[in-house]
This record gives structure tokens, C-alpha cells and sequence, in this order.
């Protein structure tokens, strides 16, 4: 089907010429960034478990990206799963009680962490028998 456009007005054509021209630099612009945004946010997945000393898991334990919002927390068997931004990123671990702990990747996609009970909330929660005479 052919368009004559000699037929139409010419505010008519000026205001078609305007929604094509626009419609061509919306595509032409969405495609550009929209290939360039999933090379700047590329996502690594990452899995892994986190334990305490004796390896029992931690159920509950913040697994977050540093410097980012992006964090989970572990199921109840102590595993994670979370996806970062890059391949090289630190991970901040933390439980109640424990020291927390940060966990540089390194281009692995399962990590084990244990981290270590902290002795001082230990000693605050023991309290000493006060004498009265």
C-alpha cells in the first residue's frame, strides 16, 4: 500500500514527518544504551554456605555485596545465593554473636565461610554473682 503524501496537508505531513523522526531517535537511542547497560551490569552468580567454627550452619546469617544495597540473608541449612556485579567483589558476612567477616571472591562461584564466635558479647552475657553483707 502506498502513502501519496501529495494528497495530504501539509501540517499534516510535518506533524507525520515529526512522529517518525521521533519514533526513529527513540529506538536508535534505546538500543544503543540498552546494549551498553547489560555489559556495565553484568551479574556473577555466587553460592555458598556459611558455618560457624564447628561447621554447623548458620540459618539467618546477612550476606551482603560491599559498598552496594544488594544482600541476602542464608536459608535455614546456612546457604546463600546472591548475584554481584563483579567477579572480583567483597562479600560482608555477619551473624549475631559472630565476628563479621568480608570474603573477596576471586572468580569462584561457591564459597565456604565459617566465621568465629565473638568472645566479648560471650563475656558481657556472663555476669558475676554480686556479694551483699
Amino acid at each position: 500500500m502506498k502513502i501519496k503524501l501529495n494528497n495530504i496537508p501539509s501540517c499534516l505531513r510535518r506533524k507525520l514527518l515529526i512522529v517518525i523522526m521521533r519514533t526513529f531517535i527513540f529506538l536508535f537511542f534505546t538500543s544503543i544504551f540498552g546494549f551498553t547497560s547489560n555489559n556495565v551490569l553484568s551479574q556473577y552468580p555466587i553460592s555458598g554456605i556459611v558455618t560457624d567454627e564447628s561447621g554447623q550452619p548458620l540459618p539467618g546469617a546477612s550476606v551482603v555485596e560491599k559498598g552496594t544495597d544488594n544482600g541476602v540473608q542464608t536459608d535455614f541449612d546456612g546457604n546463600f545465593s546472591i548475584e554481584v556485579t563483579d567477579e572480583n567483589a567483597t562479600l560482608v558476612i555477619s551473624y549475631l554473636g559472630f565476628t563479621n567477616k568480608e570474603v573477596t571472591i576471586n572468580n569462584q562461584s561457591t564459597l565456604t565461610i565459617q566465621l568465629s564466635a565473638e568472645t566479648s558479647v560471650l563475656e558481657d552475657l556472663i555476669q558475676k554473682p554480686s556479694i551483699r553483707f
